[in-house]
């Protein structure tokens, strides 16, 4: 129930994903075959996790026969979204909650690593603020699960094309025996970013760009930690 858990809190509320994304995501973050991760989708769908919604347009890009760009084409394909029991299921935790000094000193490691980052010419990508919400961004004595939110930029000397081209080599450089649908190719840099910086404490529950505004409510405790410079 912990890894469940866990693998919950990757998607942000109200987040609608393509079946076969989804099914990527459960391969991926589980370590299971392709075959292995449509079951575990239909499974969670059954005990009520993730629920039908509309049919959605899939884009499919491909190198064009005369190798002179890329070309597209649709099918359409049922979306996703977490449940009320999911949703239950994120807001819970499993580890005890932690001293205010243990929570502080993995937010200095977690900033630490961001600037050893966006020091590294080998991230495509780099973070260009960070945000802590939730307990931990309060006085109080303890904190569950340290919250912080990121953006993140493509590096200023790099152009889009060349950050799209270098992270659909390095996707199908690490993954070459396995399906790899062209949005999961091009968010590779990106991803590399989020697993170095997940990587820093198991307490700490990252939320990108995308989950901005649904993550922060009027009302919640929150504070910059970092802005990066901008050139």
């Amino acid at each position: 129930m912990r890894k469940l858990r866990r693998f919950i809190r990757t998607y942000d509320a109200g987040w609608q994903r393509m079946r076969r994304q989804i099914e990527i995501d459960l391969a991926n973050f589980f370590k299971v075959s392709d075959s292995k991760a449509a079951q575990l989708r239909v499974a969670l769908v059954k005990a009520g996790y993730f629920k039908p919604t509309c049919l959605g347009i899939r884009e499919h890009h491909r190198r064009s026969a005369t190798d002179t760009g890329w070309e597209t084409f649709e099918t359409k394909e049922r979306r996703f979204q977490l449940t009320e029991r999911a949703e239950d299921l994120r807001h819970t935790t499993a580890y005890k909650r932690i001293p205010r000094a243990q929570a502080e000193a993995i937010v200095e490691q977690f900033l630490e690593k961001v600037k050893a980052i966006n020091a590294d010419d080998y991230y495509l990508y780099r973070v260009r603020e960070v945000l802590l919400f939730g307990s931990a961004a309060t006085d109080a004595p303890d904190c569950g699960d340290v919250d912080i939110a990121m953006m993140i930029e493509a590096r200023p000397n790099r152009t889009k094309d060349e950050s799209t081209e270098e992270s659909i080599k390095r996707c199908k450089a690490a993954r070459p025996k396995t399906y790899n649908p062209f949005i999961e190719q091009i968010y590779w840099g990106e991803r590399e970013v989020e697993r170095a910086l997940k990587s820093v404490s198991r307490h700490i529950s990252l939320v990108t760009e995308y989950g901005w505004l649904e993550h922060f409510m009027p009302d919640e405790p929150r504070r910059v930690l970092y802005r990066a410079e901008q050139t």
